[in-house]
């Protein structure tokens, strides 16, 4: 969906292990997808929908998880996939983005 701002937002629905109910991913650019940089923690960011809640991906994880470049989907520069879980470090820091 685009929003007359430009600002896309998407929803998938996925089972995120084998075995696990599906959930749905909410994807968020700020920026609509036609501008760059269109990567994860720049201007591309994930929640999911639990319930009637719409939370941070990464929001059920510790800090070690959301911010270490060892972690895959870490809210890192280094981190392999990195940029899903920025979302949730933002919320958890502030509101302020200290990942730059």
């Amino acid at each position: 969906m685009k929003l007359p701002d430009g600002m896309c937002i998407g929803i998938n629905n996925f089972s995120k292990e084998a075995g696990d109910s599906r959930i749905n991913m909410v994807m968020v650019d700020v920026n609509g997808n036609a501008k760059g940089p269109n990567k994860a923690g720049y201007d591309l960011f994930f929640f999911i929908i639990k319930g009637n809640v719409v939370k941070p991906y990464g929001w059920d994880r510790t800090d070690e998880d959301i911010v270490s470049p060892s972690k895959q989907n870490a809210c890192n520069l280094k981190a392999t996939l990195g940029g899903s879980f920025c979302a949730a470090r933002i919320m958890r820091e502030g509101w302020k983005i200290n990942y730059r």
